[in-house]
């Protein structure tokens, strides 16, 4: 049932967005037969047999392509005079050629690349304008493939991404409680009363990187874990305080610059996928004993002390609270992930979702994180490229009292005593303290 109250506003609102994508759709029209296209073939010229992946750029504009699988490319929206092509794919020499384009309709350009054995030279990504050869920077800088590496091993952060797979760079665990933060350093200690954390960027956008405190002994959170590992597709290590002339004096420490992935126009192609990954943490040291000799109240008929009761003073005893009453359990490691990626012409999107659920050891730690990403790409024009991304995330993270608390499961514990166990569980019962 319909309020009639509602129809005239429902009515006003329709005539005005259509309205409004009738204004939107005449200018990109009369853009669109504005200019013309450039189609071609890309071979090899010893084999005469179809490239593929081979970049078609039109120099000095944001338009470029990729060939598809029989090496062909198409290039739309060009603006009309004559431009240059060239083409770019590694292990064959560029080739550039020019053509000349007329509005509405079509020309052809076809290529012959020969075979090039030169080293090409490495380059960077950095939060500054425009690329840099590898050569060329006076920092050194390490990069890390993160898209291949997740192919052999899965990661649930990033701290994961970085241990062991950059050479100086080192990422300490401060607590074995599930979600909380890992000290990453670049080259050891660079400063006695400045922070020794290195700044990180996101596509050149830098991270806050305060890691919250959860008033649980000490352990922190890490804003590193908000990121969905399987979004990234490399990382960019930048050492040593060279760092300091492309991102400031406060990168003296380093910089960790995180690339995303993205949509790619011109490629034509679409793909997808889907992770699962399921395991799970278990407590592999068993924790010893607390040991004592039972005193004048153990031993009274009255004692509630159920180990020393009817026993002499000098009978030792053991105790071990932490496994009698059950602190530790089987974690559980489960994660789910989907992304797609592709592209047209003009165009390129990215879009992916994940959950990440994580138990740790102990009954009450537990981290879970769910996180939409997308974003998309377009030139409509040789000039202008135009990108718009959208991501949401949503982390929980209970932390037990432990490290630097010696009332926690694991402090409580170890500094326990034998002596204080009791029949009905009142008091200290075996552990350090009655605050546990």
């Amino acid at each position: 049932m319909t309020d009639r109250s509602t129809t005239p506003h429902l009515l006003r609102i329709l005539i005005f967005a259509s309205a409004a994508c009738a204004i939107g759709v005449t200018p990109a029209v009369h853009a669109q037969n504005s200019t013309g296209a450039v189609i071609g073939k890309v071979i090899a010229a010893d084999t005469r047999l179809p490239l593929s992946d081979a970049r078609v750029v039109v120099v000095g504009t944001a338009l470029e392509v990729v060939t598809n699988a029989a090496g062909e490319y198409r290039i739309a929206a060009v603006k009309p005079g004559r431009i240059q092509l060239t083409v770019y794919r590694i292990g064959y020499r560029a080739s550039s050629d020019t053509a000349a384009v007329v509005v509405g309709q079509t020309t052809t350009r076809d290529f012959a690349l020969a075979v090039s054995r030169t080293q090409l030279s490495e380059v960077v990504v950095t939060g500054t304008t425009g690329n840099q050869e590898r050569r060329a920077q006076p920092a050194v800088i390490t990069s890390v493939n993160v898209e291949d590496l997740l192919k052999d091993s899965p990661a649930r952060n990033v701290n994961q991404l970085l241990q062991s797979r950059v050479p100086s760079l080192s990422v300490s665990t401060t607590s074995g409680t599930a979600g909380t933060s890992r000290r990453v350093n670049i080259r050891g200690a660079a400063s006695v009363n400045l922070s020794n954390q290195p700044l990180v960027f996101i596509d050149g956008v830098r991270l806050i990187e305060e890691q919250p405190s959860l008033n649980a002994g000490g352990q922190r959170a890490d804003r590193l874990n908000n990121i969905n590992p399987d979004d990234i597709e490399s990382i960019e290590v930048v050492k040593g305080p060279a760092a300091a002339t492309l991102y400031g004096a406060d990168a003296s420490a380093g910089v960790i610059q995180i690339i995303t992935k993205k949509g790619r126009a011109g490629t034509a192609r679409f793909t997808q996928s889907l992770g699962i990954d399921v395991g799970s943490a278990k407590q592999i040291e068993t924790p010893p004993d607390n040991y004592a000799f039972c005193t004048a109240a153990n031993v009274a008929p009255n004692s509630l002390n159920p180990l020393c009761v009817g026993k002499t003073t000098s009978t030792l005893v053991s105790d071990n609270p932490l496994l009698r009453e059950g602190a530790y359990r089987t974690g559980a490691i489960r994660k789910l992930t989907y992304s797609a990626r592709g592209g047209g012409q003009s165009y390129g999107y990215y879009v992916s979702a994940g959950a990440n659920q994580e138990e740790g050891t102990f009954r009450n730690n537990s981290f879970d994180r769910f996180s939409l990403r997308t974003n998309f790409n377009f030139v409509p024009d040789q000039r202008l490229t135009v990108n718009a991304s959208f991501a949401l995330g949503q982390n929980r993270l209970n932390a037990p009292q432990n490290d630097n608390n010696i009332y926690g499961f694991l402090g409580g514990g170890l500094l326990g005593s034998p002596t204080t166990r009791t029949t009905d569980g009142s008091g200290a019962n075996g552990w350090f303290g009655v605050q546990r």
